[in-house]
């Protein structure tokens, strides 16, 4: 049984700022998710996702805001990330600082897959949730905000994308959207990602500290092998980022873990699963969110999650969740 994902509490201050600013107390909707401000003094301390998740739905209702994960994400800076964020800054281009970040994450936040691809001219940062959870578009939205701040700070100021995805419903008001990102925007998309001119991917970055990076990277590493139950997730995060590639197979992924196939299935049995388990539970994760958060017809969704034909996705669905997908879909959005 995976673990479920967890996420530092450096970017809840951010929340924390929001509800002040537009006149909110923070105490007692920390205390909804079972938390005390207390614990934001420490930004290295870790929470699970899900409570982020649900301070989200109680910051909406009670802010009346419909695009409060756009006004957090507004505060985003490589500030939130401590260590990770150094890493990035010490990175010698904007494409090594991306992908450092991308690599890195989870030890910000287990609960997001990010991936930094390039073709035909164009960058594409993607990001994707691998666990359900509450105020999807809130987070979503925070996230793109996110993006596009770090990006401002390893580019310059007045960068802009090309275009915006967003694996959820468009919301009934885009002006907020509009305002933030200045491109076109598209929602109900197969995933939530940035897409710039690939060009920027070669500026080199002024912050850029050879020995700083190293030493930073040998702790970041070291401290990763003394975690004992992040294997199951890094696999997790590498089959969540291939899915819909067509190479999703224990041996391309036992190759680029560094591990064999036989070492790979040892190590996942040795924490109670399978590469199969861990495909299956990946396929089931981003089939409700696509079903549930966009308006994706099953059958593209079924090619995006690698069936060569829709009746294979609508059995393994209704064996997951114990009722065909249409219905799943009609039943969520009741």
């Amino acid at each position: 049984m995976l673990a479920s994902g967890t996420t530092r509490v450096g970017g809840m201050r951010a929340v924390i700022k929001v509800l002040t600013e537009l006149g909110f107390e923070a105490t007692p909707l920390l205390k909804k998710v079972g938390l005390d401000q207390v614990i934001l003094s420490d930004p290295d301390m870790i929470v699970p996702s899900s409570v982020f998740g649900e301070l989200f739905v109680h910051c909406v209702k009670t802010t009346k805001c419909d695009h409060f994960g756009l006004l957090v994400g507004a505060e985003g800076a490589l500030a939130w990330l401590g260590r990770i964020g150094f890493i990035v800054r010490t990175a010698p281009t904007v494409e090594i600082a991306l992908r450092s970040l991308a690599k890195y994450f989870h030890h910000h936040d287990r609960s997001v897959v990010m991936e930094l691809r390039e073709a035909d001219g164009e960058a594409v940062l993607s990001y994707a949730l691998l666990f359900t959870m509450e105020a999807q578009d809130q987070w979503l939205g925070s996230m793109m905000y996110y993006s596009l701040k770090i990006m401002r700070e390893l580019c310059n100021p007045a960068w802009l994308p090309f275009e915006v995805t967003f694996a959820m419903p468009r919301p009934a008001d885009i002006r907020p959207y509009q305002r933030v990102f200045r491109c076109r925007l598209k929602f109900d998309a197969p995933e939530t990602a940035i897409i710039f001119d690939s060009h920027c991917l070669r500026r080199p970055l002024e912050s850029a500290d050879p020995e700083l990076r190293r030493l930073l990277l040998k702790d970041i590493d070291e401290c990763h092998q003394l975690v004992c139950d992040d294997f199951p997730l890094d696999v997790k995060r590498m089959v969540r980022a291939h899915i819909g590639t067509g190479h999703c197979t224990a041996k391309n992924m036992s190759e680029l873990l560094g591990v064999s196939v036989r070492a790979l299935s040892g190590k996942l049995e040795e924490s109670g699963t399978s590469f199969k388990q861990i495909v299956e539970d990946v396929r089931f994760e981003m089939a409700k969110q696509l079903i549930q958060n966009t308006g994706m017809s099953l059958r593209d969704i079924s090619e995006r999650l690698d069936y060569s034909e829709i009746s294979a996705f609508t059995r393994a669905f209704s064996r997951w969740s114990g009722i065909a997908p249409g219905n799943w879909r009609r039943c969520m959005r009741v």
